[in-house]
């Protein structure tokens, strides 16, 4: 049953006196509300609303009339949300409130929403936007697009467009996941704009697909994970502020497509590049303090120089596998060390410059390996 959400008493016996009470429930004022009553998750399907009125009673879609809000799925045979509007329709931010008791897929017909800023995650439950949904962010004057899986994760098959060439933000701060399987800024649209996980962010984005944006990526909170077929755009490049182990994981088949920075301000920065990961431009570690490793495992390659520079402190690789770095590598402070045995390690094919004026520097092969 829906809330009555407009209640007004009124008695002869007071007539002098008008009394009216009027309950909103949260996040229901001036929004496009979903309460899920019917067993079929279509937009078209007025009951889905509240109010029973397409879009809901509180003025429909539009850039002025609020957000598009999940608030309920009143009916539990409701296993799937479906967007059957004949074109696009205009919202402000897409949520998924902390009363949406469900996770579900978001599918669509080939149409799609446009919307202003955020696709925001505050249910506890993970939410999916399917392949057949089409989202254009940064509408309407929004100065960024922002992804953000705040109690629950949010995964993205579907294609986000952004043709107003905003830069792409990431937030929450409950350690979730953002999947990302589809390409941001679809075809030849937003191609200079940057990626940025806040650094107020614990959450881990994935890269599932590769990215064409060729603007920065940027880590200065929680992680990024690259899996396979998953990518920056070629000349891309990744810089890891962000502290805390795993900031960077490059997995089998990941790629990065230009050079990789980490140079945390302070504390601890741990990056991984794991099981034949890939950066096709330079590795540089520069700061004061990392005193905890750059692991190398398996078949990782480096394809462009390894440098290791900068600050007081040590910075390290250490290779537990077979590390192909193509170009020269740039020993000033750290250690570089192959802890792998036989022709399992490697500690690459280039050049070592060696600065031996600072005593910390160390370059270290296991028995067995090769350079």
């Amino acid at each position: 049953m829906k809330p009555n959400r407009n209640l007004f008493f009124h008695s002869a016996a007071f007539t002098a006196m008008t009394v009216a009470i009027c309950w909103l429930p949260p996040s229901l004022h001036a929004d496009q509300n979903w309460d899920g009553d019917n067993g079929v998750g279509n937009f078209n399907f007025a009951n889905n609303w509240y109010g029973d009125i397409v879009g809901g009673n509180t003025g429909g879609f539009g850039f002025g009339n609020g957000n598009l809000v999940f608030n309920f799925r009143n009916n539990a045979s409701q296993t799937s949300l479906f967007y059957d509007f004949a074109g696009y329709a205009n919202t402000n931010d897409v949520i998924w409130e902390t009363t949406f008791g469900a996770a579900l897929t978001l599918n669509g017909n080939g149409q799609g929403l446009n919307f202003n800023q955020r696709l925001e995650n505050r249910s506890n439950f993970t939410q999916t936007i399917g392949a057949s949904m089409n989202l254009s962010g940064a509408k309407n004057g929004a100065s960024q697009i922002e992804l953000n899986p705040v109690n629950g994760n949010l995964t993205i098959n579907g294609a986000i467009f952004n043709d107003n060439s905003k830069g792409y933000a990431v937030y929450g701060a409950n350690a979730k996941t953002l999947t990302l399987n589809s390409t941001l800024g679809v075809g030849s649209t937003a191609s200079s704009v940057s990626f940025t996980v806040d650094s107020t962010s614990t959450n881990t984005v994935i890269f599932g697909a590769a990215q064409t944006y060729t603007g920065a990526t940027s880590i200065n909170g929680g992680k990024l994970q690259i899996n396979s077929g998953g990518s920056t755009a070629s000349g891309s490049s990744v810089a890891v502020n962000a502290t805390g182990a795993g900031a960077l994981t490059i997995n089998p088949g990941g790629t990065v497509g230009g050079n990789v920075t980490v140079a945390p301000s302070s504390g601890v920065a741990v990056a991984n590049l794991v099981n034949g990961g890939t950066i096709s431009g330079t590795l540089t570690i520069n700061s004061s303090a990392i005193p905890l490793p750059i692991i190398v495992q398996s078949n990782a390659v480096i394809a462009g120089n390894a440098s290791l520079s900068g600050g007081s402190s040590t910075g390290n690789i250490v290779n537990n596998g077979q590390l192909t770095i193509t170009g020269s590598t740039l020993l000033t402070v750290g250690t570089i060390s192959s802890t792998g045995t036989g022709s399992a390690a490697s500690a690459g094919t280039g050049a070592i410059a060696y600065n031996n004026s600072n005593s910390g520097n160390t370059l270290t092969l296991a028995n067995g390996s090769s350079f």
